[in-house]
């Protein structure tokens, strides 16, 4: 295989374990690699949730902090789980989320196009209904 070929394919691959990596981090399925420490909230139950702190004991919500590692799991796990949980970050689901919303603003303008076509065909109507009542 020609060098730069090989090259290449180890860097998309090198690319898309740490997209893989970072995806798992995110769904909360990883583990701490050294010190993992419990950091309270400061804030009310509420505000503790929605920054983070979603774990519960005695002393109020809590959660760890510390270098995280993705959990080591085959391709198969990895695809159920994206069948279920698709990464959102990944270039695939980035070009996939424009496409749609470009075909969205295209079926928008679309129903605008047929909206004022009608909104022509009717007042073309009506002229010509107003000039045949003139002339009669």
């Amino acid at each position: 295989m020609n060098p730069q070929v090989e090259e290449f394919i180890q860097k998309q691959i090198e690319r898309q374990k740490k997209e893989q990596e970072n995806h798992l981090i995110q769904l909360g399925l990883c583990e701490y690699v050294k010190d993992a420490k419990k950091e309270y909230s400061p804030w009310r139950d509420k505000d503790s949730i929605e920054m983070g702190y979603n774990l519960k004991d005695d002393k109020g919500y809590y959660r760890y902090t510390g270098e995280k590692k993705a959990l080591d799991i085959t391709d198969e796990e990895y695809s159920l789980i994206c069948k279920y949980c698709p990464n959102l970050d990944s270039e695939e689901s980035q070009n996939k989320l424009f496409r749609n919303a470009v075909l969205d603003k295209l079926e928008v303008l679309r129903k605008m196009i047929k909206f004022f076509m009608i909104i022509t065909i009717i007042e073309i109507v009506c002229g010509i209904i107003v000039a045949l009542i003139t002339v009669l």
